[in-house]
């Protein structure tokens, strides 16, 4: 007798484990990857007024889509931490950049581990920018929030993963 059916396996459920990200970090990745965010498209569903355009180039939708993967200023900031780790990366869409991030932060190599640590710090860092311009109306640049992002992750890291953030020049 089987008490729980069969359940899908989670793709990107690596992205969870043995991350040395805040833990605040990984829980808004895990909301993220959930399809839980609370984000502009999702609140109209609920017939809850809100301004949809995106808060960073009021252009778009406010989507999780649009925001961590399409948006110029979402961009500009993956690469710049992209650039700071050495990793040379082009994506374009929303199912790219979720397809190579858990194509990349699979196994247990070193550069795995950096990876799902600035994956959560880049998502958390962007969602909380997005809720200080909805909420407080204040606005921070990418560069220097992509310069906190590598500062929280030097910090974080442990071991032979914190050496080889050090050797990383921002």
């Amino acid at each position: 007798m089987q008490l729980i059916g069969e359940m899908p396996k989670i793709a990107w459920k690596g992205l969870m484990y043995q991350n040395q990200a805040r833990p605040k970090a990984v829980f808004i990745l895990w909301l993220l990857m959930h399809g839980r965010l609370q984000t502009a498209d999702r609140l109209k569903k609920w017939k809850i007024q809100v301004d949809d355009l995106c808060c960073f180039c009021k252009q778009a939708l406010k989507t999780k889509e649009h925001m961590f993967a399409e948006c110029a200023y979402g961009r500009d900031l993956w690469s710049r931490l992209m650039q700071w780790i050495q990793m040379q990366v082009s994506l374009s869409s929303w199912t790219e950049w979720q397809q190579w991030i858990i194509q990349k932060t699979k196994g247990r190599s070193q550069m795995a581990r950096i990876l799902k640590m600035v994956v959560a710090e880049y998502v958390y860092t962007l969602w909380i920018e997005r809720n200080a311009r909805v909420f407080e109306k204040t606005a921070t640049t990418w560069d220097i929030l992509a310069k906190n992002v590598t500062c929280v992750c030097s910090m974080r890291a442990e071991g032979y993963t914190k050496v080889l953030l050090a050797k990383c020049n921002y």
